[in-house]
């Protein structure tokens, strides 16, 4: 006869009830195993070339370099992720053969905001928080839809709901 397999809560109990720190033949609670993660890309993981600026030395490997110039790896792999020559025990590193990643910028271009509540429209969201004397930071969050409204101070304060004006680009 197998026993079932128990988990630490009700183990403790059983032990408690009974006045023993274990009992015979009683399997450990195990949970089950977690799945494993899928195998990442291995061309994400190859070693890339770097080269010292200052010296003019190029390198397979961070490792490599690291070790020709006693340092430790991880101070020259943290520098190099921030995408700029990094100054490391007075040695300047990059990578070599960069493919420029693109950057993801969001347009400054002011969006108009329309006031639902009164009907007027503003060129730009800090045009309207200004108009109202609401934060700005309090008026993109009702924008987005994590608030139902904002409360702006019109001759007396008043619940205000705003919306992006929808702007149709023709080709």
């Amino acid at each position: 006869m197998t026993l079932p397999t128990l988990t630490p809560h009700q183990r403790a109990q059983i032990l408690r009830a009974l006045g023993r720190k274990s009992l015979p033949g009683m399997k450990p609670y195990r949970p089950a195993p977690k799945p494993r993660s899928k195998p990442s890309d291995p061309a994400a993981n190859a070693p890339r070339a770097i080269r010292c600026i200052t010296t003019g030395e190029t390198f397979p490997s961070i490792t490599q370099a690291a070790a020709a110039h006693r340092v430790p790896p991880a101070h020259i792999s943290t520098h190099l992720k921030r995408g700029t020559p990094t100054h490391v025990h007075h040695r300047t590193y990059e990578y070599l053969h960069t493919t420029p990643q693109p950057t993801a910028r969001h347009s400054t271009a002011p969006r108009p905001v329309r006031c639902l509540t009164t009907g007027e429209t503003f060129r730009s969201l800090s045009s309207a928080a200004k108009h109202y004397n609401i934060a700005p930071a309090n008026l993109h969050t009702h924008l987005n839809g994590a608030l139902t409204y904002v409360t702006g101070k019109l001759p007396t304060p008043q619940k205000l709901q705003f919306a992006w004006e929808i702007q149709l680009v023709t080709t």
